[in-house]
């Protein structure tokens, strides 16, 4: 049985940045999902989207990260690299 491709997602205001570990992270196999900002992120994850780790940048524009951490705190166990 084939176990699925790990999903990680970005949270990073920096879309240069990124891209680039979005690229990286393919290449070694994963599915990556990138998003700007932390409340587009928050909705991508409530919206039921299967995510197995979260890279998360604590200095978001609106929402900064430790503010999506303490939400993400409350709903699931998601394993998060901030």
């Amino acid at each position: 049985m084939n176990s699925p491709i790990p999903h990680i997602l970005l949270i990073d205001d920096d879309p240069i940045l990124g891209e680039q570990l979005s690229s990286l992270l393919r290449q070694q196999g994963y599915r990556t999902t990138h998003h700007l900002d932390g409340e587009s992120g928050l909705a991508f994850i409530r919206s039921g989207h299967a995510v197995h780790l979260l890279l998360l940048d604590v200095h978001l524009p609106g929402m900064d990260g430790l503010s999506v951490l303490a939400e993400l705190r409350q709903q699931a166990a998601l394993p998060v690299l901030y």
